[in-house]
């Protein structure tokens, strides 16, 4: 009787041991693994409700498109974002040159209805890139593939087809119903590190009357965190071909980064503004340009 009991009680004794040893693999499963979608939509969440920390921000921009390449500097004022050009495929502006953009810049602070247009514009993009991202969790089936090491550490790697039972909620979303790719979500901070994606068919707007987008675009968004809680998006890249409006030629080829950001005050007037970065440009020039990127 005794031996039993003892045999008992060292069967349940090794059945909690061999639990507190197999329940990490199997009730403890990460979210990122475990629900896809779910995490997909926390990040979503995330970007679209992280808000202002306070802090503003100068850095550099440089567009390169089949025409050439332009390198501006950005700088986040109490009135938007403002830039100024400062290279022309990798080359300082001429004299002509600068008068022009240096025209273009302080018509902001001449022209009310420049800047207003200018904050419009920004506002605009603003609410297009919230439909895109609202609608992500949604639109697309995720598969978990691994974790994979980021630039700011651990990485969910997902791949992503179309739901079939999606409906899209506007025009902007169409775009979903032929996009598959791969996204990285930064475990840390749950925040999308990386979306690279591309059409694997032909995708109309407004049932082909308004547009088309031919297979084979590409869309590739990167994102870093840039100090403090304060992500933004490090390289951007868009080449897609199609129609507008049945007739009119699409022909987008462009490859953004974004680099050197650097903190200014946070209550910088539209003067203000301009005048940091015509000090920048000229720290720049005496570097020798200046144009390399980190």
């Amino acid at each position: 009787m005794m031996k039993t009991a003892g045999l008992s009680r060292l069967l349940i004794s090794s059945l909690i041991s061999a639990g507190a040893t197999l329940s990490p693999a199997w009730a403890q499963t990460p979210e990122y693994e475990s629900h896809p979608r779910e995490y997909v939509r926390v990040a979503i969440y995330n970007e679209l409700h992280s808000g202002e920390d306070g802090e503003h921000f100068m850095w550099k921009d440089t567009d390169s498109k089949p025409k050439g390449a332009t390198t501006k500097l950005m700088v986040e004022t109490q009135q938007g974002v403002i830039s100024r050009v400062i290279t022309i495929n990798g080359h300082p502006l001429t004299p002509q040159e600068r008068a022009q953009d240096d025209g273009r810049v302080n018509r902001l602070l001449s022209d009310p209805n420049a800047l207003h247009k200018k904050q419009q514009e920004q506002k605009e993009d603003e609410v297009h890139e919230q439909k895109l991202l609202s609608a992500i969790p949604d639109a697309f089936l995720f598969h978990f593939v691994g974790v994979d090491d980021g630039k700011s550490g651990k990485q969910a790697h997902y791949t992503f087809q179309p739901d079939p039972n999606f409906t899209p909620p506007n025009h902007e979303a169409r775009v979903f119903e032929g996009m598959k790719g791969d996204l990285y979500i930064d475990i840390g901070a749950k925040r999308i590190a990386k979306i690279d994606a591309s059409l694997f068919q032909p995708v109309d707007f407004g049932w082909g009357i308004l547009g088309r987008l031919d297979r084979g675009g590409r869309f590739l968004i990167e994102q870093s965190c840039i100090g403090g809680s304060r992500w933004e998006t490090t390289h951007s890249i868009l080449h897609f071909t199609g129609k507008a409006l049945m007739f009119k030629s699409i022909n987008i080829q462009e490859d953004e980064t974004l680099f050197d950001f650097q903190r200014v005050d946070n209550h910088l007037t539209l003067t203000q503004g301009i005048d940091a970065m015509k000090k920048a440009d000229d720290i720049i020039a005496q570097n020798g340009g200046g144009n390399g990127q980190k």
